[in-house]
């Protein structure tokens, strides 16, 4: 029976997968990975932050979202309160030119234009900037809850937020 599942779990990704094949959704996906990397980040925290909340789906199990400040970035991630723990990113936030991102393609204090160049080269998208601040979707299925918000200040960037919802 597990690995029927395993099978079944296996084939409903794959054929996700297939089903995605939109050139403008990989190119997404590819900026939502960005914003996943950054989880990755060595964090020497000043600030951890522990709420325990009740999972959406089981309200008999309690998850954990910790909240880390970090020198030049925050990230809230969520661990579920299984025999799994599964770490889910909830929101990650940088605000100083020091977090490489994209390798150093996109960071705070580049202008409007350079930014607009790297997000083009990056992902393909050619975003416009109405405001100080913009936000592209990282996932059609899930659009106003998975976002990359960019903040702008004098035609800089001041601060980019990546958040993700939870189903």
């Amino acid at each position: 029976m597990k690995y029927q599942v395993l099978l079944f779990a296996l084939t409903e990704i794959l054929h996700g997968c297939a089903s995605h094949s939109n050139a403008e959704v990989d190119k997404r996906i590819s900026l939502d990975q960005i914003g996943r990397n950054l989880d990755g980040l060595k964090c020497e925290s000043t600030e951890v932050v522990l709420t325990i909340t009740k999972n959406i789906h089981d309200q008999n199990q309690n998850d954990r979202v910790v909240r880390l400040v970090c020198e030049g970035y925050q990230k809230e991630i969520l661990i579920t309160g299984d025999e799994r723990n599964i770490r889910l990113p909830l929101k990650i936030s940088v605000n100083s030119s020091a977090v490489f991102i994209a390798g150093g393609q996109i960071r705070i204090g580049m202008n409007e234009t350079s930014l607009m160049a790297a997000i083009q080269k990056i992902s393909g998208i050619t975003p416009s900037i109405a405001s100080n601040r913009f936000v592209i979707e990282l996932n059609e299925e899930r659009p106003e809850s998975d976002l990359v918000t960019f903040l702008m200040d004098n035609g800089k960037i001041v601060k980019i937020t990546w958040t993700w919802g939870i189903d």
